[in-house]
């Protein structure tokens, strides 16, 4: 049986991520997220490369937000 403590993790990133940009659609947030997987088959993604992948994105909107404001 797998871990479920590595659910809450993964959720949380997902949740900030899309707390930071509430006018996406679920799909639309799924989607930049799954630019960010470098795997032919996203469901061979474990839940670790999500949190990466959240984490790129996060980096990248975070580096557009300051630039802007620069």
């Amino acid at each position: 049986m797998r871990d479920k403590n590595r659910i809450r993790p993964l959720l949380n990133k997902l949740e900030n991520l899309w707390d930071k940009y509430p006018d996406l659609r679920f799909g639309q947030l799924i989607s930049l997220i799954t630019s960010e997987i470098k795997m032919p088959n996203l469901l061979l993604a474990e839940e670790a490369d999500w949190e990466k992948a959240i984490e790129k994105v996060t980096h990248k909107t975070n580096k557009n937000t300051q630039s802007n404001i620069e």
